[in-house]
């Protein structure tokens, strides 16, 4: 692994993407939970419980390399994404 740091790295915890699609498959998970018993969908519900578990961890280590960081005069933050790792 590349312990490399860049000078214009910009870490964010919780990864707000990564974060947004943990709550995706948290909100269907739910959703699924609440159908009637003997509905037939314990294994999506379970499944999709199981993703939104992994991606919320995952969302707590995924940093950004984004070049050209800089902060505008409206306290806005700009710059260009070049990966996530």
């Amino acid at each position: 692994m590349n312990n490399k740091t860049y000078q214009y790295e910009r870490i964010e915890i919780p990864n707000s993407s990564v974060l947004d699609s943990a709550e995706q498959f948290y909100d269907g998970a739910e959703f699924l939970r609440q159908l009637p018993p003997m509905s037939g969908v314990l294994l999506p519900m379970i499944t999709n419980a199981a993703l939104s578990i992994e991606l919320y961890i995952k969302s707590l280590c995924v940093r950004s390399i984004i070049k050209d960081y800089k902060t505008l005069e409206t306290a806005c933050m700009v710059g260009e994404l070049l990966k996530s790792l």
